[in-house]
């Protein structure tokens, strides 16, 4: 949290995104807010859990660099979608022996996905750790956290941790069958010999989403799909080789992500195979 006091006819700044070291760094855009005493700026008060609309955005992924203490952020996206009120997503890189927080839970649904090296995650039940169940992940491992799921993760390997990280809220859904916690290792899944094969990995309702879907994808050299429109909001994570998407090319680490109504397509213009995640947040 972050707390500032200004002076009448003062313009309050937003803090920049990613600068969540001291000392901040402030952009020039104005904050939203909701006043308690006083009066705002016409324009300034609005809802903070409503985002900004978002496009598709995309990140070669090549940018994560290891810590030596601790943990870094790297921001990705935030925004509202035609799915999702807040959409938000980055990655983090988790030096060894380390954890970015105690057990804690939060209003969104989230996932993470492990891009890079091994680590533990912690479930409770509750903030007390006793007890908890605990899940090794390694490189394309996934985990599902509905609202209000207890949750942490820590590196007890002796290299860095390198994952990703999607959140979001949404008017709330009351459908039956939602997805509980889930835990998948998408390296332990055997793919056809196809041009282009896929394996669906989960498929179900969430708090939020009237369907969450996630599947692997293996596509030759040459195969792909040309652009086309979605209803619902994508995102893609390679895992091996390189595909072309959103008119640049990316590789292992490498993400998009597209809102419903956003065009895009995907291809494997490279000489080897491409394997990738594919998320579908349904409204």
């Amino acid at each position: 949290m972050l707390l500032q006091y200004a002076k009448a006819g003062t313009k309050v700044a937003i803090q920049e995104v990613g600068a969540s070291d001291w000392p901040f760094r402030m952009s020039g855009e104005t904050a939203r807010c909701l006043p308690v005493d006083g009066s705002s700026a016409p324009g300034n008060a609005s809802n903070p859990h409503k985002g900004r609309p978002l496009a598709s955005v995309l990140d070669a992924g090549d940018r994560f660099v290891p810590v030596a203490e601790g943990f870094k952020p790297y921001h990705l996206l935030r925004g509202a979608t035609p799915n999702a009120s807040d959409m938000e997503s980055h990655v983090s890189v988790l030096s060894p022996g380390h954890s970015p927080h105690p057990p804690h839970h939060h209003v969104e649904e989230e996932l993470l996905i492990v891009l890079d090296g091994e680590a533990e995650l912690i479930i409770p039940d509750t903030a007390d750790p006793a007890g908890a169940r605990v899940e090794r992940l390694t490189a394309g491992g996934i985990a599902y956290y509905p609202a209000y799921q207890y949750h942490t993760i820590r590196n007890v390997s002796s290299r860095p941790v390198t994952y990703l990280m999607y959140k979001w809220r949404a008017a709330p859904k009351e459908t039956t069958g939602q997805l509980g916690t889930t835990i998948l290792h998408t390296n332990q899944v055997q793919m056809p010999d196809r041009p282009m094969a896929v394996s669906g990995l989960m498929e179900a309702p969430t708090g939020y989403l009237s369907k969450l879907h996630a599947h692997l994808t293996t596509m030759k050299p040459g195969a792909g799909y040309d652009d086309h429109v979605d209803d619902h909001d994508v995102a893609i994570i390679v895992f091996d080789g390189t595909v072309d998407t959103l008119g640049k090319r990316i590789g292992p680490m490498g993400t998009a992500f597209s809102p419903a109504g956003e065009p895009h397509g995907l291809r494997n213009s490279g000489d080897v195979d491409a394997r990738y995640l594919v998320f579908e947040f349904h409204a």
